[in-house]
Order: C-alpha cells, then sequence, then structure tokens
C-alpha cells in the first residue's frame, strides 16, 4: 500500500520536528504547539495522525526501524559470494540517508532507541544469516 505523498510529507515534517527538538529537549518536555511550529502544520493536522508527542516518537522509530528492514531485506542474501559486506553496505547507506535521526535518537537522554535498535539489527542478521 502506498501513502499519499502529501501525507508522507505532512508525517516526515513532524517526524523531522520532533528530531530536531530532542537534540536540546527531553521528550517528557516536548510540547504539540513546538512540534506544529517547526513542522508548520496546524495542531488538528497533527492529531490526525497521531495521538500524541509519544505516538509521534514511536511510529518515528518503527518507520526508521521499518526502512532500515526493507533495505536490508531488498539486497539481502545477494548473489555474490561476500553477502555480509553487502548487507552492511546496505545497512550503512541507509544510516548515512537518515543520519541527523539517527545521530539525535542515539544521542538523546530519554528515549529508548538504542534499547530498541540494538536487538532489532542483532535479530536482522541473525535471520538473515
Amino acid at each position: 500500500m502506498t501513502t499519499d505523498r502529501r501525507i508522507k510529507r505532512t508525517r516526515d515534517a513532524l517526524s523531522n520536528a520532533l528530531i530536531t527538538l530532542i537534540k536540546t529537549t527531553p521528550l517528557k518536555k516536548i510540547s504539540i504547539q513546538s512540534v506544529v511550529d517547526i513542522a508548520n502544520v496546524s495542531r488538528s493536522t497533527f492529531y490526525v495522525h497521531f495521538d500524541d508527542i509519544f505516538d509521534l516518537y514511536e511510529q518515528t522509530i518503527n518507520e526508521l526501524l521499518a526502512g532500515l528492514a526493507d533495505r536490508m531485506d531488498a539486497d539481502y542474501p545477494s548473489p555474490q559470494e561476500n553477502n555480509f559486506a553487502v548487507l552492511t553496505k546496505d545497512f550503512i547507506a541507509y544510516i548515512e540517508a537518515h543520519k541527523e535521526a539517527f545521530v539525535t535518537l542515539t544521542r538523546a537522554q530519554n528515549t529508548d532507541f538504542l534499547n530498541r535498535f540494538t536487538p532489532f539489527f542483532v535479530e536482522k542478521v541473525l535471520t538473515l544469516e
């Protein structure tokens, strides 16, 4: 199922606003108003897509991990002999393309990103290998 480009653009703007705010503000102290101000959308638009800040956070994390899983699944296993090198290259390319989000979420306090990312990666590699 494909998502309408306008919906994706709005959700991406809200996620990017959250990532921007997490750099300087603990997740529990981020307001919906600050997110919508940065994303340049209305509060009602926010509520069309998310229940609250924590829902936005959860869905942002889930999208990052789902995108990473999709990228890994698309090119792995490779017909080449060195499958792990292909997997690693794709993994790093995805993280590089989403560098701001990954760096911010791994450095931010009061987020559980690393606690979710590490088991995800280990499970994915073990499943693929």
